[in-house]
């Protein structure tokens, strides 16, 4: 039985760091005296030298023999001393070539900070960061192209880094630039399948490590600058999303990938932006005539996309050990937050935020401020998240963070929603657009917008105007993502909801179980995300009066998020709340009332004055009148309009059904004349906040004529 080996196999880039066996140490090869051996590679060794002429420390590569074949050793000494002339700052310094032996040698800057492959797996960094980076060492590739060197085996290792961590590349033609008209014939011999990092030295156009190939260069074919170029994609793609851009396990499976460009998709929950994704995966197309023309148009691209993204960390080592540090921490923090923590992880994101602000680095404190937003939102601190976003959008502005700002605006957008100020709402909808109009190139930024547009429009009850756009972002988040993402899940699942509000129900049935089936295909049947849509469903069912069916459904949801998530999770509550709410309305007041105190209790831990909380409170007043405690439940009624109305939310929607509610609740008591001072408020704001056609608003004259007849 034979085993497979994989691409992690084996050493990467062949290049393994030896502590022994100095066998030229204390020799002088040239005018060079050796101490010790810093590496052997797939071309040969290299030594830390002195060069006692210029008094400095060099690094003397010296070539394997079997490399030098007669009709290719004038060619690499010819090449060799053209890297001397090239004076780049990306590039690693040829300073003197020579013969030592019957070898090669070549003496050159001695970087002493590592490999860019070490860089990048040393800690966590951001995609700017990263990008700026590669930039770097592709303006090397770029410098040694205008002079018409191919290197043929670019990759993270063989970029250098110095003690700054300024990048050098290296090893530019040594093996790679042979002309196939006066190449040698390629061996014929098999390699092995496991040798994915090996680095192959055969003659002619064979060259390179098989990770890093173009499809050309797997069919044997001659490799130019383009191969360059896909190597350097194949590099930069991994580093941003930690894996191979094509999919397969053995050098045969991935040469087959590699020629048929089959791209894996993009990771989810990655924060590369689909639009930088565009300019990388530009570099991997199977045709070289398809790809950048030049790795001067592409590093082109690279440098106008960071001209507008955020400031890269900071050069001094103290201030970026601190923001590393308070990055990390921030992060920690917002994974409490996401496993349902908000309320513990609010006090240490305000600590977070404050702190980032102080160390004057506008892109951490633009997304601590940013995360402390969005958690005070979930919260229902609207005034504290419109503040804190208000100063997370100053230091995305100083970051030079247009993206980050669209997302900003987007969650502002929503903070003003949930507190029913759509006055304000349009007030800013030009600067938002102007955000957003940065990124348009960026489908998911699109997306975005155009469904937050449309959450906007449905809390107004104009349906028909947010479907149109609930389509778009989903249309922009299938270009972005493809067609089994989490993020055109909910796109589909807003669909199906505005469908569901225009009485389609048959449509928004069919909708909410398209949901279902992408997020269990991109994120699994039992993920909790998975579960919006069964939600959803139930509730399609108890408005359309099928109680029974929205029982089930609810009992499925709640049955996987007791499971998967903390007993005190929101999700939790969600689903008793909607379980309670259901049971109420098959007349099971007991078991409903249950339910609902349970969800209650949950919700009241984010404080006893959330408008969730007040949501269930609500339900219990419901719970409690149809047991016929209806002064007990026009208490709870009364409190949770409290809450709604509180300062941060003074016309938030919840406030004009409770005021209806209360109404109704009063004219059952018989307290017509209070019934309609109840339903007058409610119109009035109905009216302001939605327009007078709003079904709010339709139920609330309703019930002034009513309380009316009843006089």
């Amino acid at each position: 039985m034979t085993s497979k080996q994989t691409i992690a196999d084996g050493v990467a880039g062949r290049q393994v760091v030896v502590a022994a066996d100095d066998t030229l140490a204390g020799r002088t090869v040239g005018r060079y005296i050796i101490e010790r051996l810093i590496a052997r590679g797939g071309m040969g060794a290299v030594y830390r030298a002195h060069d006692p002429e210029l008094g400095r420390s060099v690094a003397i590569k010296v070539i394997r023999s079997e490399l030098q074949l007669a009709s290719n050793e004038l060619r690499l000494v010819r090449e060799s001393m053209a890297m001397a002339q090239l004076a780049h700052p990306n590039v690693l310094t040829v300073y003197d070539v020579g013969r030592f032996e019957g070898q090669v040698f070549i003496a050159m800057e001695l970087a002493l900070g590592g490999t860019l492959r070490e860089w990048v797996a040393k800690e966590r960094r951001s995609w700017s960061t990263i990008v700026e980076r590669f930039v770097r060492a592709g303006r090397g590739l770029k410098a040694a192209h205008e002079m018409g060197l191919v290197h043929r085996d670019f990759k993270p290792e063989n970029v250098l880094l110095t003690a700054d961590e300024d990048v050098r590349v290296a090893d530019f033609g040594l093996v790679g630039s042979l002309d196939p008209a006066t190449a040698p014939p390629r061996t014929t011999a098999p390699v092995r399948n496991s040798a994915l990092h090996l680095t192959l030295t055969q003659a002619g156009a064979f060259l390179g490590t098989p990770r890093y190939m173009a499809p050309e260069q797997h069919k044997g074919e001659h490799a130019g600058v383009a191969a360059d170029q896909f190597a350097f994609g194949v590099s930069l793609y991994e580093a941003l999303y930690g894996e191979h851009p094509f999919p397969g396990e053995t050098w045969s499976e991935l040469a087959r990938a590699v020629g048929s460009g089959a791209l894996r998709a993009a990771p989810t929950g990655s924060d590369v932006p689909p639009s930088l994704r565009k300019i990388v995966v530009r570099a991997l197309r199977v045709d070289p005539l398809e790809r950048w023309p030049s790795m001067t148009a592409l590093i082109a691209a690279l440098e106008a996309y960071l001209a507008r993204k955020p400031a890269a960390e900071p050069s001094d080592p103290t201030l970026r050990a601190q923001v590393s540090q308070l990055r990390r921490e921030l992060e920690e923090t917002s994974a409490f937050a996401e496993s349902g923590q908000v309320a513990a992880a609010s006090h240490r994101m305000r600590e977070i935020a404050n702190a980032a602000v102080e160390l004057r680095h506008p892109p951490l404190a633009a997304d601590a401020l940013f995360a402390f937003g969005c958690v005070q939102h979930s919260l229902g601190d609207l005034k504290g998240a419109e503040a804190a976003l208000g100063g997370a959008l100053v230091e995305a502005s100083r970051a030079r963070d247009d993206l980050l700002g669209a997302r900003i605006w987007n969650e502002l957008l929503l903070v003003l929603r949930a507190a029913g100020r759509f006055a304000d709402v349009m007030l800013l909808r030009p600067s938002t657009e102007a955000a957003f109009a940065r990124c348009e190139d960026d489908p998911v930024m699109v997306g975005q917008y155009q469904h937050t547009l449309a959450l906007i429009l449905e809390a107004q009850g104009r349906w028909s105007e947010a479907l149109p756009l609930c389509e778009r972002a989903a249309a922009a988040f299938e270009e972005a993502y493809g067609a089994a993402s989490p993020q055109l899940a909910r796109a589909i699942n807003g669909i199906a909801y505005m469908l569901q509000r225009l009485g389609r129900y048959d449509e928004a049935r069919a909708q909410f179980e398209r949901a279902h089936n992408l997020f269990a295909t991109a994120l699994g049947p039992d993920h909790v995300f998975a579960m919006f849509p069964i939600n959803n469903l139930g509730e399609l069912c108890l408005e359309a009066g099928d109680a029974v069916a929205a029982l089930a459904y609810h009992e499925r949801a709640y049955a996987l998020r007791s499971r998967v998530l903390r007993p005190d999770h929101p999700h939790v509550a969600l689903s008793l709340h909607n379980l309670g709410v259901t049971l109420l309305a098959l007349g099971r007041t007991a078991e409903a009332r249950e339910r609902l105190e349970r969800a209650l209790a949950i919700r009241n831990t984010l404080g006893v004055d959330n408008v969730e909380g007040a949501d269930s409170l609500s339900a219990l007043g419901a719970v409690l009148i149809a047991q016929g405690k209806c002064d007990e439940g026009l208490e709870l009624h009364t409190r949770a309009l409290e809450i709604s109305s509180k300062p941060g939310a003074p016309q938030h929607p919840r406030t004009i059904v409770l005021e209806n509610q209360i109404a109704s609740a009063l004219v059952a008591r018989g307290r017509t004349d209070d019934a309609r001072a109840y339903f007058e408020r409610a119109l009035a704001l109905a009216e302001a906040v939605f327009g007078p056609s709003h079904p709010h608003a339709a139920r609330a004259r309703a019930g002034i004529a009513h309380s009316i007849a009843r006089t």
